[in-house]
């Protein structure tokens, strides 16, 4: 049982502590995503090695999501990004809406699908089912939870990105630990989404990563 929760601890450290460590110092701005897939690979394979776990349930319990906390998430991303980036970058302000129409909308769709749904898959489902016997109990696995998804967002060099990412992945991991996979990937993909929308998400360009903190 003990080699069992150190092989545990070690693999955990590595996956959500060592490699985003190492993708930030090693990779340059434009590479940031290319450089995590193999993250998501490795980690969509522990997750398929993880005993009782089986893929068709990580999408049960979608009639359980909470429409109107969905909802109250979105307003307050969208408020909460508009002033935000007033302050920090009013020129920001739509900035994908105003200069890149297709860009805005091909994000719409491809975010949910190819960004948000990975990334609960993976520090979710993977960190709360695999690892479960090794977190700590009650809100300070949620804590850690969220602090190891901004963690996983250092690659961008920025303060703001990972505020942002500390807050969502406390958002994120409360509501799955609560509903499930369906309803953190919903808020995720949405609040997501929104502060791309209100200029927030210049942040996650290359050029602003290429300008760290």
């Amino acid at each position: 049982m003990a080699e069992n929760r150190l092989r545990l601890v070690v693999e955990m450290g590595a996956l959500f502590v060592a490699a985003p460590i190492l993708v930030a110092l090693v990779a340059r701005p434009g590479q940031v995503f290319p450089s995590v897939l193999p993250l998501l690979g490795i980690g969509a394979v522990l997750l398929h090695l993880t005993p009782d776990f089986r893929w068709s349930s990580i999408f049960q319990g979608w009639r359980g999501i909470r429409l109107p906390l969905i909802a109250f998430a979105g307003v307050a991303t969208f408020v909460a990004g508009w002033i935000g980036i007033q302050w920090l970058q009013p020129w920001a302000t739509f900035w994908l809406w105003r200069k890149e129409h297709g860009l805005f909308w091909a994000l719409l769709v491809a975010y949910p699908l190819l960004s948000a749904l990975p990334q609960e898959v993976i520090y979710r489902t993977l960190f709360f089912r695999r690892y479960a016997t090794i977190l700590p109990e009650g809100h300070f696995a949620t804590v850690l939870n969220a602090t190891l998804f901004s963690l996983a967002h250092l690659m961008f060099w920025n303060w703001v990105i990972l505020l942002v990412s500390f807050v969502g992945g406390l958002l994120f991991a409360w509501s799955y630990r609560q509903r499930g996979l369906v309803e953190a990937w919903a808020l995720h993909s949405l609040t997501g989404f929104l502060l791309f929308a209100t200029g927030v998400g210049w942040y996650f360009t290359p050029e602003a990563a290429a300008r760290p903190f």
